[in-house]
């Protein structure tokens, strides 16, 4: 084993891939400040902190760092708790870039689904959706939905979540 490492220069790798990654990371904490507080780590093994009381998180009684876990798996991520609130990536020494920005993709991913929860139970999110459809002979009225799809819009456009396919 120690020999593959060394033949395959794993361990300057994982220190490159690593550095690649915190720095990464460190960007998505600016962006994210709510949710995401600090990175720490050596190599390729990194510990992510999690903000305090994130209400996306607040309606269970699991600590935060197992529920961002849970959501990480659902969207195809393994990552692992480490405390109430950090989680930890540690991945295979011979993990390519490609594969790793693949994986900060569905971690911001699951970061903006957090913060669109937020957003869509705010008092201020409730004031700007319009009144009921009306159904008219079993139709909704073009005009409710269309107004629905419009306040959608706005939010999720305001927060740049459309910007490289994080939503659908």
């Amino acid at each position: 084993a120690l020999e593959i490492i060394e033949r395959d220069g794993l361990a300057q790798h994982a220190v490159a891939l690593g550095s690649h990654l915190t720095k990464r990371i460190q960007t998505l904490i600016e962006a994210h400040p709510t949710v995401l507080k600090e990175v720490r780590g050596l190599g390729l093994m990194i510990g992510i902190e999690l903000a305090e009381d994130i209400p996306a998180f607040a309606e269970s009684n699991r600590p935060a760092s197992v529920q961002i876990v849970e959501r990480l798996h659902d969207a195809g991520l393994l990552t692992i708790p480490a405390g109430a609130r950090v989680f930890r990536l540690l991945p295979p020494l011979n993990l390519s870039q490609a594969d790793a920005d693949e994986g900060l993709a569905i971690i911001e991913g699951v970061i903006v689904r957090a913060l669109l929860t937020i957003i869509l139970k705010s008092e201020r999110f409730e004031a700007l959706k319009p009144a009921e459809p009306q159904f008219r002979a079993g139709r909704r009225s073009r005009t409710s939905t269309n107004s629905l799809l419009g306040v959608s819009k706005i939010v999720v456009s305001s927060l740049g979540l459309l910007r490289r396919g994080v939503m659908e």
